[in-house]
């Protein structure tokens, strides 16, 4: 039974090196091939960081992969390289890596995957273009790594998809690019999934119910704001009818009637100040009652 003993300042230091370190494992690789002109692409769970952070950086994960896509062409002179530099080459089971020190663990490498091999029985692995270039790093472009993330579909690779799909960087319409070998992978996904707000059948509630949180705008509740305090709620009273609209459809996400709240990224809307009708008054303003009545 592991105990929880490492506390205080180690603690924080722990979990601030553990990242760092594959951060820094993966800007010396990137460094390395940059400088030898070795053709290369950044995969896996960095380059949905990557493309994650065009997006949202709250929404980036951390992870421990250091993955690197080259063509087999290529591989003698990344070797080269990366030995220059002082990574230590191995292979593994066919499965080529490098290490910063002799005796470390696989867990700290850098994993090479070759253009053209089939990994776990899927497709062949993709070229390294079309691809995305900033300034010091390359990686894939977004289609091709939807559909490595997709080919491969172990649990990481499928919470992957799920955040693009949440950050709405892939909707339904993405389905008709990829073949049909992989469209039992995209149907484990539900096709109402990759729209962003997503009905689900949870147990006996009401899939109607459910597809009419999914309908809700920020429109729908801006004209309802409008119709309230044309019925003379005050303001403030609306405000809060709106905050419990929210509170309901956060509630969905928790119940896992829904994926993601339609109102997701949006602010509060806030009741427009000003006069509003009293109970009982029509159209044309406030009605007179009779002196005595």
């Amino acid at each position: 039974m592991v105990e929880f003993t490492i506390r205080g300042e180690e603690f924080w230091t722990r979990m601030g090196r553990a990242v760092e370190k594959v951060n820094e494992r993966l800007r010396k690789t990137v460094g390395v091939l940059e400088a030898a002109g070795v053709p290369y692409a950044v995969i896996g769970g960095h380059a949905v960081r990557a493309w994650v952070a065009q997006v949202d950086e709250a929404a980036m994960r951390t992870t421990r992969d250091v993955d690197i896509l080259v063509r087999p062409a290529d591989l003698p002179a990344m070797v080269s390289a990366m030995t220059a530099a002082g990574f230590h080459h191995r292979n593994t089971s066919g499965l080529d890596m490098f290490v910063e020190h002799p005796d470390a663990s696989a867990r700290d490498a850098v994993y090479v995957l070759l253009v053209g091999t089939v990994e776990r029985g899927g497709e062949p692995n993709p070229d390294i273009v079309p691809g995305v270039r900033t300034d010091d790093l390359q990686t894939v472009a977004l289609e091709t790594l939807v559909r490595m993330k997709l080919n491969a579909f172990r649990d990481k690779d499928r919470v992957h998809v799920r955040d693009m799909l949440s950050l709405g960087m892939i909707d339904a319409s993405w389905l008709d690019r990829y073949p049909e070998p992989l469209r039992p992978h995209c149907s484990m996904i539900p096709r109402g999934e990759l729209s962003g707000a997503v009905p689900r059948q949870a147990g006996t509630f009401d899939i109607a119910g459910v597809r009419l949180m999914c309908a809700i705008s920020v429109q729908n509740l801006e004209d309802f704001a409008v119709r309230r305090r044309r019925d003379g709620m005050a303001a403030k009273t609306v405000s809060t009818e709106l905050t419990i609209v929210r509170q309901w459809l956060n509630f969905a996400v928790t119940r896992r009637m829904l994926t993601m709240s339609p109102l997701a990224g949006t602010k509060p809307v806030k009741p427009k100040p000003g006069p509003c009708r009293r109970q009982g008054e029509g159209e044309g303003g406030p009605s007179r009652r009779r002196r005595g009545s």
